[in-house]
């Protein structure tokens, strides 16, 4: 088993089964359509196929870290992990500041607040919308822990109404423009 300490990853491939025995985590999963459980959830389980797929090759824990890059911005600080998928890019935002902007990224992001709180506005003025949001067309914010917003691509988001220490993960899937 591997236990991990605040602000470390690992990255599993496909048909890595895994399970978390205590703690928080943020998961992100490439694009799949492929779940298949093998017991503790009530959900269906599927173990005859889970046996057929899994891939049984094991590896130190030390070899499914992932590195990342840690930067300081103007008003928070970035811990950007680097899995080993062009689809995927995951980054850690801390909140310094009350009000910070966090740059665009070519494809569209979804933002999770795991702490603190925080009030979110696109770079147009526009509000970044929650499924809640949307809906009533109103701004995004303040938002506690466990709120999820969805970016649109090419889209900087300004923070406000920030508590320093703010804890943002932010998924975003990177699209090359020709």
């Amino acid at each position: 088993y591997v236990v991990l300490q605040p602000g470390e990853a690992l990255f599993l491939a496909a048909h890595v089964p895994h399970a978390y025995l205590s703690g928080d985590c943020v998961e992100c999963m490439a694009c799949s359509d492929n779940v298949v459980r093998a017991g503790c959830t009530p959900k269906f389980k599927d173990v005859p196929t889970l046996c057929a797929m899994l891939d049984y090759t094991g590896a130190a824990p030390a070899q499914q870290l992932l590195s990342f890059a840690e930067s300081r911005e103007a008003g928070f600080s970035r811990r950007r992990y680097n899995p080993p998928v062009p689809e995927l890019d995951v980054e850690r935002v801390v909140a310094e500041q009350a009000e910070f902007t966090l740059p665009a990224r070519t494809g569209p992001s979804l933002v999770l607040v795991s702490e603190g709180r925080v009030a979110l506005r696109a770079n147009d003025d526009a509000p970044a919308q929650s499924p809640a949001a949307a809906a009533a067309n109103s701004a995004c914010g303040p938002l506690a822990a466990g709120s999820v917003v969805f970016v649109a691509a090419g889209t900087a988001l300004h923070a406000t109404e920030s508590v320093p220490g703010t804890t943002l993960f932010r998924a975003s899937c990177e699209v090359s423009v020709a």
